[in-house]
């Protein structure tokens, strides 16, 4: 049962957020809200996701991770049901700095209860990856079509009821002792800081993408589903990456080089206003994304000794907060001028990603 309940909360923990994720920019669009507005809700929850995981070690420490999975979706619900009752955009930021602060809690809880609870950590985090990458796969599709063919507060009204559901499910489970210490005096020499390079460029661009590229397509004259389509195809090939992720393991070092470049150089493609080449594009995004996190999270929570996993896990999601915080953020000044040049933000980060490489 524990390991179901753990399941259950990374599948239906990233399928509230990609839902989110996805409604929100084309809820904001519909209110009137302006680029830069819509890249300040996608960057607030990362800025609040990118600050506390550090300080999540220190909680675990304290307290079962069983009350922090259900703490984080109460404050899930929270926000959900104030996106569903506002229009106005200093309450819906609010709420999204909420959000932020939810997954904060969620995921590091997650990796560690995860970690303790298999006895094979690859397995572990294969099916952690697998369950949350499973419903960030279907959220798209979801949210895509009930925008299309009902109404965009529908998918706040569906995130709540499953956020208000698992926090009340996660009382009646008993997971096994999580006491682990947030910080080790050689917890420096764990860290790769060529995988932490690679996390942070690549969940910037993610979070760019899914953020802007919603109102970009919609101005282009594709429909909501069209678009959730697209972002489905990211999950689809993100979760065959993580299926792979024992084969991708045995050459990691040259796999990791190559996504990393193509995932900042591809979004080139966005510029040119095909829907075929979005296509392909999403498709080639989805499984580099997920090749570059399953080895990341492996190598750097998975394979380290139990007494730091915890620092880890922190450290690994804060890097992804702040990339997710960048993405949007810059994103969303760019775009003031037009769209296209917001896809042109990530090559800016390719120099520095080379000499990571290089070092």
């Amino acid at each position: 049962m524990k390991r179901f309940y753990l399941i259950a909360s990374s599948f239906f923990g990233d399928l509230v957020i990609t839902m989110m994720t996805f409604t929100l920019p084309l809820y904001s669009l519909i209110l009137g809200f302006s680029p830069f507005e819509i890249g300040a809700i996608g960057g607030t929850s990362a800025l609040v996701y990118s600050i506390f995981p550090h300080f999540m070690g220190k909680l675990i420490t304290k307290i079962n991770t069983l009350y922090l999975i259900s703490l984080s979706f109460l404050l899930s619900s929270l926000s959900t049901f104030t996106y569903s009752i506002t229009s106005y955009f200093f309450f819906i930021l609010l709420a999204r700095a909420l959000e932020g602060l939810a997954w904060a809690i969620l995921w590091p809880s997650l990796e560690v209860s995860f970690s303790l609870n298999y006895k094979d950590t690859n397995r572990a985090f294969r099916d952690y990856n697998v369950a949350w990458s499973l419903g960030a796969l279907m959220a798209p599709l979801l949210a895509g079509g009930i925008v299309n063919y009902i109404d965009v507060k529908i998918n706040f009204y569906i995130c709540l009821v499953i956020s208000i559901f698992l926090a009340l499910m996660g009382y009646f489970i008993k997971l096994e002792d999580n006491k682990i210490y947030f910080f080790n005096k050689n917890l420096i020499k764990f860290l790769d800081f060529k995988i932490l390079s690679l996390i942070f460029i690549s969940s910037l661009t993610l979070s760019l993408l899914l953020t802007l590229f919603p109102p970009y397509a919609s101005k282009l004259g594709l429909n909501p589903l069209e678009i959730g389509i697209m972002i489905f195809l990211v999950g689809l090939m993100r979760t065959f990456a993580f299926l792979l992720s024992s084969k991708i393991l045995r050459d990691y070092n040259k796999i990791l080089n190559y996504s990393g470049i193509i995932v900042i150089l591809s979004p080139l493609i966005l510029i040119f206003p095909f829907k075929e080449l979005f296509y392909l594009f999403f498709t080639l995004l989805g499984f580099l994304v997920g090749t570059i996190y399953s080895i990341s999270i492996i190598k750097l929570v998975g394979e380290a000794p139990k007494e730091i996993r915890g620092s880890m896990a922190g450290i690994f999601e804060g890097t992804l907060g702040l990339g997710f915080f960048s993405g949007p953020l810059l994103g969303g000044l760019v775009a003031e001028l037009d769209y296209r040049y917001s896809f042109l933000i990530p090559i800016f980060f390719l120099p520095i990603l080379l000499k990571v490489l290089k070092s």
